[in-house]
């Protein structure tokens, strides 16, 4: 159907991946499990950012070669 699809569950590493992410130093949510913190906000961020222009090179890519 020409759209997109992008699960922030398996970009943040899947089942069990909110222990990890509230178990490091630099805590990456907060102890609810469900938010993120400020500094996990600005990774997710940048992992979406690099998806979508990665994404969007290869599209670019294809429709020049058509």
């Amino acid at each position: 159907y020409g759209f997109a699809y992008l699960s922030l569950f398996d970009m943040a590493g899947g089942a069990a991946s909110t222990e990890k992410w509230y178990g490091r130093r630099a805590k990456l949510i907060t102890p609810d499990r469900i938010h993120f913190t400020r500094t996990g906000m600005h990774l997710i961020s940048r992992m979406l950012y690099a998806v979508l222009m990665s994404s969007f090179c290869e599209y670019i890519i294809n429709s020049e070669t058509l």
